[in-house]
């Protein structure tokens, strides 16, 4: 969902760099004063640099074209020489023509990484061809502007207009290169496909989402390896690539548009596995003689593990009992065959002890989880976190504070980390050497699992995965605070397990029953069943329910 608000952002900021663009050319046609016309050229400039980082493409290609037309506009009204003019017009112009046909006939529609039989493409996603030229003539054109308002200076009109068609026609150049190449190899998509019909993947796992989610896949490919089967990861969009191939020694391809799907769907490929509800999971599941297996990438109470779009793949792998009734619970229809209890491999290695333990002390786990995309995800106390860190240091313990990975992109959350990293440094001592953020963001949050003999967290798939090993925890309740979503029993049994820290009342109440007396063990051990299942070998559980729905196992058949 918050990929869904960035793009929306950007969408709105593409508009209004519209309107700007249309602006400038406007005021420049008009012989308004240098300042306004270099102001406004600047506003341009800056926007599109921010709106190319979210959404770069033929868009922005198009507003750097108004752009230059208005830097032009504006020598007219300050440059006598206009055969250089027409000149500079008619190539940018012919180049803006002809630059998005053409990117869409070079960029090939799949990228592929560790895929044997065709070279890695792990190049970045970039602007369009026309972009870094036109935006620096123009900032330039811009900046002389705003300087002569100041001071007398020369006029650098023939410069900045032969550094502008010379750039454009240099990329142009670049982009014929790349035709002969791509001729010469008649189509990489075509590549692509023929080496994937030679690798024969029997699955693929799909990625889309944010880049920073590559978590997401890293926490399911040791086990779907462990079906020994040949496998690719299949990334949504390009600038994934590379961080999934960071993950597996196994091909990576990236499709961005749907055609390339079409392509990398070979024979082979029996069955997908999703790591979470990302809106394009839609254009996977459309492949009906394939089996789409959702994995998830975790297993908590928060709505996003009893989305309604769930229902649509043909299995729902859940850790326990759990997993079905939230659907339920929450109206929320899905057929019963769809789901499988398959455990929760991830846990396997969790222990009932603290492998790592600080003499005369405990360690208390901080692991908050992140604001999510809409407020009806939002159970994060990362916000109020220098709040419970004060209060865990006033218990007199260890903390090791690990938020979730998607929190640092956030620039509040990222603040937020910062404070509570400076609180935590400030505080340790050599008998308490408490662990910053930075200390602990390099391990799995199960490995710092081991390393504590408690946890502090939200409603998050964290606190269930936590019951494996039986210590006590307690959950930030924001119910207090406006902030986010309450923390509720009733809504989330797990709750039922844990000690509510409410942030409008004293903190210290739960967490001195969480670290002494512990009332609630008996309660964490049945509950331990209920979400994460009662299996004797939690991996070999997932193995066999993967390996069945890679080798044919019917969508109906439990």
């Amino acid at each position: 969902m918050t990929a869904l608000r960035r793009l929306g952002q950007s969408l709105l900021a593409v508009v209004g760099l519209n309107l700007l663009a249309t602006l400038l050319v406007i005021v420049t046609a008009f012989g308004l004063p240098e300042l306004v016309v270099a102001l406004v050229s600047i506003a341009l400039m800056i926007g599109l640099a921010w709106v190319g980082r979210l959404r770069p493409g033929p868009a922005l290609n198009v507003m750097a074209l108004v752009g230059v037309l208005a830097t032009f506009v504006g020598f007219v009204q300050h440059e006598d020489e206009t055969p250089w003019l027409v000149l500079a017009v008619a190539v940018v112009l012919g180049a803006g023509l002809v630059d998005e046909p053409l990117e869409r006939r070079l960029v090939p529609e799949i990228r592929a990484a560790q895929l044997p039989g065709v070279p890695d493409d792990r190049r970045p996603q970039t602007l369009g061809p026309m972009a870094g030229a036109v935006q620096a003539s123009t900032l330039l054109f811009a900046v002389w502007l705003l300087l002569e308002w100041l001071v007398d200076l020369p006029d650098p009109a023939d410069a900045i207009l032969l550094v502008a068609v010379v750039a454009i026609m240099a990329r142009s150049v670049l982009r014929l290169r790349s035709a002969v190449h791509v001729r010469r190899a008649q189509t990489v998509n075509r590549a692509v496909t023929e080496a994937l019909v030679a690798y024969a993947p029997a699955f693929y796992i799909y990625f889309s989402g944010q880049v920073a989610g590559d978590y997401q896949v890293r926490m399911w490919v040791p086990y779907l390896e462990r079906l020994g089967l040949p496998y690719a990861v299949l990334a949504r969009d390009p600038q994934l690539l590379a961080r999934a191939a960071a993950l597996t020694d196994q091909p990576v391809v990236a499709c961005q548009r749907l055609a390339g799907l079409d392509d990398v769907m070979v024979p082979s490929v029996r069955a997908l596995f999703y790591v979470n509800t990302d809106a394009q999971c839609v254009d996977g599941v459309r492949f009906l003689d394939r089996t789409h297996v959702h994995l998830n990438h975790g297993d908590s109470d928060k709505p996003s593990s009893y989305h309604p779009m769930i229902g649509m793949f043909d299995q729902i792998f859940v850790a326990g009992q759990a997993g079905i009734d939230r659907f339920h619970r929450n109206g929320v229809v899905v057929p019963e065959e769809k789901f499988r209890l398959v455990g929760r491999p991830q846990v396997a290695d969790v222990l009932e002890h603290n492998t790592d333990p600080c003499a005369g002390t405990r360690t208390v786990l901080y692991a908050p989880t992140w604001r999510g995309g809409m407020r009806d995800m939002n159970f994060s106390s990362l916000a109020r976190g220098e709040t419970i860190v004060r209060a865990l240091l006033e218990q007199d313990v260890r903390v090791a504070f690990r938020p979730h990975p998607l929190s640092r992109n956030e620039r509040r959350s990222a603040a937020a980390i910062g404070r509570i990293d400076a609180l935590l440094a400030d505080a340790a001592t050599a008998e308490r050497p408490h662990l910053t953020s930075e200390q602990t963001r390099h391990d799995t949050v199960s490995e710092w699992f081991n390393r504590s003999d408690a946890l502090v967290t939200d409603v998050s798939s964290v606190a269930s995965d936590y019951l494996h090993s039986r210590k006590p925890m307690a959950v930030v309740d924001l119910a207090a605070t406006g902030e986010g979503q309450p923390a509720d029993p009733e809504a989330f049994p797990m709750l039922r397990a844990t000690y509510l820290l409410d942030l409008g009342g004293e903190l210290s109440t739960g967490l001195r029953a969480m670290l002494t007396d512990d009332p609630l063990a008996e309660t964490r051990s049945r509950l331990r069943t209920y979400y994460l299942g009662d299996h004797q070998d939690e991996v070999a559980r997932f193995v066999d329910m993967a390996s069945r729905a890679v080798h044919g196992e019917s969508p109906g058949r439990p």
